[in-house]
């Protein structure tokens, strides 16, 4: 059986759920307690289809400004970035824009990139 591994980012301003999601993806849990990212913290998880193992390697960024400048270093060599917003944030999707161009800037060039819409459970807060 072969096993290929892919790395995938998670970007987006703080607070947006990016940790919330890596966690319900690899270990199928959620919690209200969860702190912010510091830097990036990394998890994995393999799935197999059809005799084909895809090991994903999770990168959460953390979305704090001061920690901007160390992104480049987490999405190198990245195969796709997931950028998240907060569906309760507007501002939050507002600067998707910025996200997407640094990674298009400084990240690989034929990454795959994907929006991902968060916190839809806070349906009767939304603002985006």
């Amino acid at each position: 059986m072969s096993v290929r591994e892919v790395k995938v980012c998670l970007l987006g301003d703080v607070g947006v759920g990016k940790t919330s999601l890596v966690g319900r993806f690899v270990h199928d849990t959620f919690s209200q307690n969860i702190t912010t990212t510091l830097g990036a913290s990394f998890m994995s998880k393999s799935l197999t289809v059809d005799n084909s193992t895809i090991k994903f390697q999770i990168w959460d960024t953390a979305g704090q400004e001061r920690y901007r400048s160390l992104l480049p270093m987490y999405y190198r060599n990245a195969a796709a970035a997931i950028v998240v917003y907060d569906i309760t944030n507007e501002g939050s999707f507002t600067v998707l824009q910025d996200w997407i161009a640094e990674l298009h800037r400084l990240g690989p060039p034929n990454i795959v990139l994907a929006i991902a819409g968060n916190k839809c459970d806070l349906e009767d807060k939304r603002e985006v």
